[in-house]
């Protein structure tokens, strides 16, 4: 259990786990090396739709999609999975995050000839109050069907 007046990141090491001031356990992720939340949580993001082709802003837990639609980080995160489905197996298309309404994309996810794909070792970092959207990219003559994101992040704390 964490120790008050240990701010060595060392000697925070030789704890399993520790609960700050937020409320929150934290373990420190080797793999990452970084502390974060032992909790995860996720962002879904869906388009209702069986033909999408071109650029598309994807809906936040909904139906409602648009430029508009995404979500707003409470604290300094990590994204640490990101599942996506389709109902289709032979597209090739492309899933972008955005942060803060940027037309650009920060992190991009390629699918070629698959309707499914699992990464389960990202380590990629957002900000508390960054607002996350989600688009897919269709440069393929077959549309996109009812696709499905899955994006699993944590809480993370710097010492």
């Amino acid at each position: 259990m964490y120790q008050k007046g240990v701010k060595m990141l060392d000697d925070l090491k030789q704890y399993p786990l520790f609960q700050d001031s937020d409320g929150l356990l934290y373990h420190f992720d080797e793999n990452r090396g970084k502390w974060l939340s032992v909790n995860r949580e996720t962002m879904s993001f869906c388009i209702n739709a069986k033909n999408i082709k071109g650029k598309r802003y994807m809906a936040h837990n909904g139906n409602f999609y648009s430029n508009v639609s995404g979500k707003s980080l409470i604290r300094d995160s990590t994204i640490t999975s990101i599942s996506i489905q389709t109902d289709n197996l032979q597209c090739t298309f492309d899933v972008n995050i955005h942060k803060n309404k940027e037309p650009f994309s920060i992190y991009t996810i390629n699918l070629n000839n698959v309707g499914s794909k699992i990464l389960d070792d990202i380590n990629f970092d957002l900000n508390k109050g960054d607002f996350i959207q989600l688009s897919m990219e269709n440069s393929d003559i077959m549309g996109i069907r009812f696709p499905e994101i899955l994006i699993e992040y944590c809480w993370r704390r710097a010492y």
